[in-house]
């Protein structure tokens, strides 16, 4: 999966959970959703932006365990390490609040 299907994905997820917290909990999630614009591959800025994404990618999703967790609405959440475990765990959230 690539860094811009990651942020996609997050994204996706994000307004997922975002609205499915809000309905069932009324609890707004103040997160902003990854707007960063990729550069082409023959573009300077391209690793920086590589690592502008991933960077980003952890900061929504440590925001948004902090904030669920601190709602009570998840309980601990294990070290997330790669790309794996974050998709495994948004995946994991997504699916307990489409069950409300």
């Amino acid at each position: 999966m690539t860094i811009k299907d990651q942020i996609n994905y997050v994204n996706n997820s994000l307004s997922i959970i975002k609205s499915k917290v809000k309905a069932v909990f009324g609890v707004n999630l103040k997160i902003d959703e990854i707007n960063l614009s990729a550069p082409n591959r023959h573009n300077s800025f391209y690793s920086s932006y590589l690592i502008d994404s991933e960077q980003e990618v952890a900061r929504v999703v440590d925001q948004l365990t902090y904030q669920l967790q601190r709602q009570n609405i998840i309980k601990n959440v294990d070290r997330l390490e790669d790309w794996n475990d974050v998709k495994e765990f948004l995946d994991c959230v997504v699916d307990k609040l489409q069950k409300y």
